[in-house]
């Protein structure tokens, strides 16, 4: 009973002080971690995509470029997923040239493992930590079949 009480008060409490409760709505904060909430304008390439305005690197994925072999099947499977859609990216802090980087979510799926379990792009496991791995052994046999390397800043 005591613990009931003490989460009433605090609720109270908050009510009365008028405690602003954290969202996922634009940018603002969930526990602790910044959350970027809207609809995809843009697909850059197939780890990379435009959330209302803002370019987002999808953190531990590795696609091939627009212009490497196999960047635009990759690119327009990414485009397919969720251009026009509203995502949900966590992001990690990180930047990567104008983008910020995050871990990006589609109807609470993943979508840099969606990628990968496709096979349209691999595990970067130097920023994944191994994330991705399990995804990776679903799809990596279509790239090394044609050809597909990670690039050297992920290992």
């Amino acid at each position: 009973m005591p613990i009931i009480a003490a989460i009433l008060l605090g609720v109270v409490l908050g009510i009365l002080i008028d405690i602003p409760f954290p969202t996922s709505i634009g940018g603002d904060t969930l526990l602790g971690r910044s959350v970027l909430e809207g609809t995809v304008d843009h697909v850059r390439d197939g780890d990379t995509i435009v959330v209302e305005g803002q370019p987002v690197r999808l953190e531990g994925v590795s696609a091939p470029e627009r212009g490497e072999r196999h960047g635009s099947t990759s690119t327009g499977f990414m485009r397919d997923l969720v251009l026009g859609k509203v995502v949900r990216c966590e992001k990690t802090g990180s930047r990567s040239h104008d983008r910020i980087v995050a871990i990006c979510f589609l109807n609470g799926k993943d979508i840099g493992e969606s990628l990968i379990e496709a096979g349209y792009a691999l595990d970067c496991p130097r920023y994944s930590g191994g994330r991705y791995r399990s995804a990776e052994q679903k799809g990596q046999a279509r790239y090394r079949l044609t050809g597909y390397r990670l690039p050297g800043y992920c290992r």
